[in-house]
């Protein structure tokens, strides 16, 4: 079993893992960064929206994670190198859920600043 220091992922890990995501996307479903609101971005499991959970997958998808992961064919231990979730899910630790976040917003408006609506 790993311990805790053992899950610790570096914020150029995750920004990685997270430009690897939205460059899937990119692919996958031209323009989904105009689709994804910035501001109720929460990549950690727990966040719970009106609408269901805060993710870029269910704010894609409009329903939740998992169905955002069928929608894209994202499966086994794809979700983990492409950012959208951590090697642990269910390790609550914020400050690594708070640096996945920070990654997606990062890619999100860099990439509507590429790419004006």
């Amino acid at each position: 079993m790993k311990n805790q220091g053992d899950v610790l992922e570096s914020k150029t890990t995750l920004l990685a893992r997270a430009r690897a995501g939205a460059q899937l996307l990119d692919t996958l479903d031209p323009g989904w960064q105009w689709r994804v609101d910035p501001e109720k971005l929460r990549m950690d499991i727990g966040w719970i929206l009106e609408n269901g959970c805060g993710c870029v997958m269910a704010q894609l998808d409009g329903r939740s994670f998992d169905q955002g992961l069928d929608h894209y064919q994202i499966d086994g231990e794809e979700p983990v190198p492409l950012g959208f979730t951590l090697d642990r899910p269910d390790f609550d630790h914020t400050s690594q859920w708070d640096k996945l976040t920070v990654a997606w917003r990062t890619e999100v408006l860099s990439r509507r600043k590429e790419d004006p609506e």
